[in-house]
C-alpha cells in the first residue's frame, strides 16, 4: 500500500517504510504522457515520478512535492471515488477493443495482472477470427487516499494503467501505445464472475515474459533458511527452506520434502512426493516420483498425471550440428579407425577380439556429432568398451552386455547392471532405460526404487 507522501524501500529482509509527509489527496490526475500519478492537497502538488525500479529492487515508490507549483490538468475531486473490496477483481475481467486488437484484463495472482492482446486475421467484420498475439504480465499497488478510499495502479512500459471505483462503475483509465498515435484510450467493459484458466504454453509463455520470475521475486536467506519475497518486500509463501528453485514451478527443499506451487503461488496437492525434476525434455511439464510411480505435472495442472515417454531425451544436447564420417577398416591383422578429418590413423591388434563395430549403429561406418564409442566383441562372448580416439584404452572390460539405450550406455557384469559414467560396477539386476530423468531399478535383495541421471536412488516407499 502506497501512502500519498511515503517512501516504500525493498532492502535485504522487508519493506522498510518512511514518511515525508502525512497529508492526504483532496485531487488527483493520472498522466498520459508518462507513468506519473499526481495528487493535491490545499494547492500543493505531490507526485510519483519513480516508481518501482525493480531492476535494482530497492526503490518501490517515490512521492514527492511536485516542483512546479503550476496546476495539474485533468484534476478530479477525490469526493467522486467510493470504497471498494478490491479482492473482488479476482473474478472479473475487463475487455476492450481498438481496431483489429482485443485486449483483456484481469488478475493473475496477488503481484499480478494479465493484459493479454489478441488479433482478428478475419476479413469478416462480423464474424472475427481472434488469436493469442501478445500478453503482459503487469504488476500492481494500491495508492491509498482519504477515507479509506484507494484505487489501484498498474506499472507497465507498454500501457498506463489505473482502476479507479466510481459510484456506479469500476473505471479502467487505460492507455496503449497504439501504431504511431501514441498512448490512445481503451474503453474496457466488465465481466462478472470470471475465473482464468490457462494451458501449459500459455504458463510457459508467462515464465518467459518474467524472465524466470527473478525481476519480480527474491530468494533472500534468513538463520540459514531460504524465504521468497515478491517486490512489495512481503513473504510470498509464508514458509522457510533448505532451498528454492524459481522456474517454470517454483519448488521449495526441506530436507527430503518437497512443496510445489504453480505461476499462481498455489500449493499444488502432490501427496507422497519422492522426487521432483523440471523436465527439460518437455518445458511445459514438471517430472516427479509420486507414491513410487513417474508420474509428471503439466504448467496447467493442479495433480499429477502417469508419465509417458515418446521419445527417451539424450542427456547431451549439442548447440551445434558438425556431424563427421568415422569408419572401422579391418586389416589383416589390426582394426584401424578413420576420420574425414583426421590425417593420423588410429589401430589395435586383432589379438582375442572376433568383431569390431560402433557402438550406436552396431556397424563399421557412421556419421555422427556426438562422443563415438566402439564395441570390441572378444572371443570369450565378452565385451569391451573404447573410445575412437584411444583405442588402446578400455573404458568398459570382460562385460557380458553393453548397450547403447536412451542417450546411455548400460552394461552387465557378473549378472549385474550399471551405467556407464555413473556406476564403476553393476549393482541392480534389473535396470531400464531412463524416462526422461529417472530409471526403474530392481537391486539383489529385492528393494526396487527409481535412479536419476546424477546416480541418486529412491527407493519405494
Amino acid at each position: 500500500m502506497i501512502m500519498v507522501g511515503q517512501t516504500v524501500s525493498i532492502e535485504e529482509k522487508k519493506s522498510q517504510i518512511k514518511y515525508l509527509e502525512r497529508e492526504e489527496a483532496d485531487q488527483y490526475t493520472l498522466s498520459k504522457k508518462g507513468f506519473t500519478a499526481v495528487y493535491e492537497h490545499k494547492k500543493t502538488y505531490y507526485s510519483i515520478n519513480e516508481r518501482f525500479k525493480l531492476y535494482r529492487r530497492k526503490i518501490v515508490a517515490d512521492v514527492t512535492k511536485n516542483q512546479s507549483s503550476n496546476k495539474p490538468l485533468n484534476l478530479e475531486n477525490i469526493s467522486e471515488i467510493r470504497t471498494y473490496d478490491f479482492d473482488k477483481l479476482q473474478h472479473k475481467k475487463f475487455t476492450a477493443y481498438k481496431g483489429d486488437f482485443k485486449y483483456e484484463l484481469y488478475q493473475f495472482n496477488k503481484e499480478f495482472f494479465m493484459l493479454e492482446v489478441f488479433y482478428n486475421y478475419s476479413e469478416n467484420d462480423i464474424k472475427k477470427d481472434w488469436k493469442y498475439y501478445s500478453s503482459e504480465l503487469v504488476p500492481f499497488e494500491f495508492i491509498q487516499l482519504k477515507d479509506k478510499k484507494k484505487i489501484l495502479t498498474l506499472i507497465s512500459h507498454t500501457h498506463l494503467n489505473y482502476i479507479v471505483p466510481k459510484k456506479d462503475t469500476l473505471e479502467l483509465k487505460i492507455w496503449t501505445r497504439y501504431q504511431a498515435k501514441g498512448f490512445v484510450p481503451l474503453n474496457f467493459s466488465e465481466t462478472q464472475s470470471y475465473t482464468p484458466t490457462y494451458d501449459s504454453k500459455k504458463l510457459y509463455l508467462i515464465s518467459s515474459h518474467l524472465h524466470q520470475l527473478g525481476n519480480y521475486y527474491h530468494i533472500i536467506t534468513e538463520k540459514g533458511k531460504k524465504r521468497l519475497y515478491n517486490y512489495r518486500g512481503e513473504d510470498v509463501l509464508q514458509k522457510r527452506y533448505d532451498s528454492i528453485v524459481l522456474s517454470n514451478f517454483i519448488i521449495g527443499f526441506k530436507g527430503k520434502k518437497y512443496d510445489v506451487y504453480n505461476q499462481t503461488f498455489k500449493k499444488l496437492k502432490l501427496p507422497k512426493l519422492q522426487a521432483v525434476h523440471l523436465d527439460r525434455s518437455n518445458r511445459y511439464n514438471l517430472q516427479v516420483i509420486q507414491n513410487n510411480e513417474l508420474r509428471s505435472i503439466p504448467l496447467s495442472n493442479d495433480t499429477s498425471e502417469k508419465y509417458v515417454v515418446t521419445n527417451p531425451t539424450p542427456p547431451f544436447m549439442p548447440t551445434l550440428n558438425m556431424e563427421i564420417a568415422y569408419k572401422i577398416e579391418d586389416r589383416a591383422t589390426e582394426y584401424a579407425f578413420i576420420s574425414e578429418f583426421t590425417l593420423d590413423t588410429l589401430t589395435i591388434p586383432k589379438n582375442n577380439i572376433k568383431d569390431i563395430y560402433f557402438l550406436k549403429n552396431r556397424k563399421k561406418k557412421i556419421v555422427t556429432d556426438t562422443e563415438i564409442y566402439i564395441i570390441a566383441e572378444l572371443t570369450n562372448g565378452n565385451f569391451n568398451l573404447f573410445d575412437f580416439r584411444k583405442p588402446n584404452t578400455n573404458l568398459l572390460v570382460s562385460m557380458s552386455e553393453i548397450e547403447h539405450i536412451g542417450g546411455f550406455i548400460r552394461f552387465k557384469k557378473d549378472n549385474l547392471y550399471g551405467y556407464f559414467k555413473i556406476h564403476t560396477k553393476g549393482r541392480y539386476i534389473k535396470l531400464d532405460h531412463f524416462q526422461g530423468f529417472f530409471a526403474r531399478f530392481e537391486l539383489p535383495n529385492g528393494k526396487k526404487g527409481w535412479l536419476d541421471r546424477n546416480g541418486k536412488e529412491y527407493l519405494n516407499l
